[in-house]
Order: structure tokens, then C-alpha cells, then sequence
């Protein structure tokens, strides 16, 4: 077994011991399609994807085919219960007080006032399966597939 092979079995048994899981036999068929760890044929669902009554959340199921694309269940669970920090909204200083201090060749006035506009960016710190049911879990998934291309809201300060 290499390395690459090694770390991914070990992140599967952290997996296996982290989350509640739902066996093939216990989740109604038409679940079937939600994302499972398998292991040797066998295929485990973790709980989180599921309402009370083992329904697919609606945020998971709209994104499930473009969460798939080119990754396995078992990358898309990682990333699930990983916590990441997402910016949401980016702060921007007024462009007269930019020109201002940059005029006035005040270079002291405009890195403290880069400072504070990057102090006030606002981010969401979280484990993207804890915001299944929260539109924020849209702005985690865009910030994974398409980070480049996310269009992040931008608020003056």
C-alpha cells in the first residue's frame, strides 16, 4: 500500500469514527443516491444529509451532481466535515479617500486605512455539513469548486 493509499484509508476510519452513519439496509431506497463511505461493498450514509424523516436536505440534494464532478463521496465528506473559513463579503474603502491619501502621498494614512478594510471582510468559519439547511452552504460550495470565479459581495467601509 503507498502513501497516498495509506492516508486515504486512515481518513476513511476517521470518517467511520467521526459521524453517525446509516446503513444501505436502513435508508429508504430512494435515498439511495446520497453521498456514502463505501467499504468492501458496504455502504454507510452519514446522518447530517438527512431530515427526521431521512429525505435528502434540499441544499445537498440541488448541489449533489456539481459536488460530484470529478470527486468520489469520500473527498466530498472530507470536505464536509472539515471546518473552512470563507470570505462572504469583502470591504472596500471609499475610492476619494484611497485617492486622498495616495495624492497626498500619505502612505502611513493609506496602509492604516488597507488595515481596517481588511479588518471589516467578513467570514464564516464552519464545517460545510453544519450549514446544510442554511443558504450560507451555497457560498461553501461556490468557494470550492469555482473560488476563482465567486463572486464575493462588496460593502464600503
Amino acid at each position: 500500500m503507498n502513501k497516498l493509499e495509506t492516508k486515504r484509508l486512515k481518513a476513511i476510519v476517521s470518517l467511520l469514527n467521526g459521524l453517525e452513519l446509516i446503513s444501505h439496509e436502513e435508508l429508504p431506497e430512494e435515498q439511495h443516491n446520497a453521498l456514502c463511505i463505501n467499504v468492501n461493498g458496504w455502504r454507510y450514509y452519514p446522518s447530517f444529509q438527512f431530515d427526521e424523516h431521512f429525505n435528502l436536505i434540499d441544499n445537498l440534494k440541488n448541489n449533489l451532481s456539481l459536488i460530484r464532478e470529478g470527486r468520489d463521496d469520500t473527498d466530498i465528506l472530507l470536505w464536509m466535515i472539515s471546518e473552512k473559513s470563507v470570505l462572504v463579503e469583502r470591504a472596500v474603502a471609499p475610492p476619494a479617500l484611497v485617492s486622498k491619501y495616495l495624492d497626498n502621498g500619505d502612505l502611513e494614512g493609506y496602509e492604516r486605512l488597507l488595515s481596517a478594510e481588511a479588518q471589516s471582510h467578513k467570514y464564516v468559519t464552519a464545517k460545510p455539513c453544519d450549514l446544510i439547511d442554511d443558504p450560507l452552504f451555497e457560498v461553501f460550495v461556490e468557494d470550492w469548486l469555482k473560488s476563482d470565479e465567486r463572486v464575493i459581495a462588496k460593502v464600503k467601509t
